[in-house]
């Protein structure tokens, strides 16, 4: 993870380490889908 995610990214982000309970280890995939 970098700083230059944009805010809607960074919640986009928070939304699937809640859902996947796994933070920082989101998968590219999921967070396509979220986006």
């Amino acid at each position: 993870m970098t700083d230059s995610l944009t805010h809607r990214e960074h919640l986009a982000v928070k939304l699937a380490e809640a859902v996947t309970e796994t933070p920082g280890e989101v998968s590219d995939e999921l967070f396509q889908e979220v986006r």
